[in-house]
This record gives C-alpha cells, sequence and structure tokens, in this order.
C-alpha cells in the first residue's frame, strides 16, 4: 500500500546516499568486524543463524508476511538471510561497507546516530544477537529498536554472559541479567531471559544471555 511504497521510496534513497557518498574512513572498529567475517568465511557466515532461531523454538518461516528487523546485523543481514517470507530490514553501523560485500539478501540500513530510516512502529519483530553488548551505548540502541517496533512487537535479544575476566577490545563492559534488565526496562516488557552454556564460541567458560521482550505500550 501507500506506506509501503513510500518506506521503498525512503530506503532507496538512503541506498542511493549511500552509493554516491565518499568512501567512509574505515577506524578500528570497523577494520576489526571486516576482518573477523573475512576470517570467518563469507561463504560460509550464515550458519550461525538458525542457531539462534533454535534458542527460541522459531523456524525459518515463523515471521512469513511480518516486517523484521535485525539491529547490528552483520555483512549477511544477521537472522533475515534465513527467515522466509519476510519484508526484511538489516540494520548496521557499517551498512556502507556490508552492502559493498552484497552478501545480503536485503539492503543493509544505516544506524547514523542511533537513528535508522524505518518509520515509527514498523516492525512486528527486531533481533539483536551478538551485537548490543558491542556497542558504546547499547540504551540508545534499545530506544531505536523500541521506536521502530510496533506496540507488543517482539524483541529476541542475544548478548555475551562476562565477568570482569573475559572482558576484552570487542567486549569492553560487564554484561549480566540485570544490566541487561537496565537497558530495557522502562521500554519493553520482558518475556523471558535466561544463560546458556551450549552456545558455540571460540572462547572457553563463556556463556550467552538470550532472551525475548515485547515492547511497551506507548
Amino acid at each position: 500500500g501507500r506506506r509501503v511504497s513510500a518506506l521503498r521510496s525512503t530506503v532507496g534513497g538512503v541506498l542511493q546516499r549511500l552509493r554516491g557518498a565518499p568512501e567512509r574512513r574505515s577506524g578500528p572498529a570497523s577494520g576489526h568486524e571486516l576482518a573477523y567475517w573475512h576470517k570467518r568465511g563469507l561463504e560460509k557466515g550464515t550458519y550461525i543463524y538458525d542457531n539462534y532461531l533454535r534458542l527460541w523454538g522459531l523456524s525459518r518461516d515463523s515471521f512469513a508476511g511480518a516486517e523484521v528487523a535485525d539491529y547490528g546485523s552483520g555483512p549477511f543481514g544477521g537472522v533475515l538471510s534465513v527467515l522466509e517470507g519476510v519484508e526484511g530490514h538489516p540494520i548496521d553501523v557499517l551498512a556502507g561497507e556490508y552492502n559493498e560485500l552484497a552478501v545480503s539478501p536485503f539492503p543493509i540500513l544505516p544506524a547514523d546516530d542511533y537513528r535508522t530510516p524505518l518509520p515509527d512502529a514498523l516492525c512486528d519483530a527486531c533481533f539483536c544477537t551478538n551485537a548490543l553488548d558491542h556497542d558504546p551505548q547499547p540504551r540508545r540502541v534499545a530506544a531505536e529498536i523500541a521506536r521502530i517496533l510496533k506496540p507488543g512487537g517482539a524483541l529476541y535479544l542475544h548478548v555475551h554472559h562476562r565477568r570482569e575476566d573475559q572482558l576484552n577490545k570487542a567486549h569492553r563492559y560487564v554484561v549480566t541479567e540485570e544490566i541487561v534488565r537496565s537497558w530495557l526496562d522502562d521500554l519493553f516488557e520482558e518475556v523471558s531471559l535466561q544463560a546458556d552454556s551450549d552456545w558455540p564460541n571460540d572462547e572457553p567458560d563463556l556463556t550467552m544471555l538470550y532472551g525475548k521482550f515485547l515492547r511497551r505500550a506507548v
């Protein structure tokens, strides 16, 4: 309808500006992220996303016909890369670099100054996996996710559960259940939040936190 056409026009304009803009200088963070994905292997990078779906008991067609975002999507579009029949909106601060790789099924949207080009209350669901705990201002990320979600829309969140002795350049602060709740409580109603010790990762003795939260009514 009219709303979808307007959204496509907005997204198209953003992408046109991205293509026409001068090449953005890649700082240490963007260089680290790009190196990570190349090391993992671009041709097999989407294998992890079915594992995320299994955490929440979801299938690839669970959101057919829905508007779904993935904040901090990485180059593949995040979980959207394995979902079927969705209107997908991957979001990443490295949208320019990742769009050049052309491995996402949807154009990756920027989040300049924690603001995406998506309209208010568009999305039925948003995934944010292994991203919120990397950002220096997680509450601003949470606020933008809340803005683009419909009231009652679901946030599927997955973060590293880290102690003081498990911090590194990419993970700069401790993350616990209480800290995650402090990022989200005023914006989202908690459905579930639990630790997962069986998540495949490269670091010994590291667990993950994953949860589902519903956007509070405005």
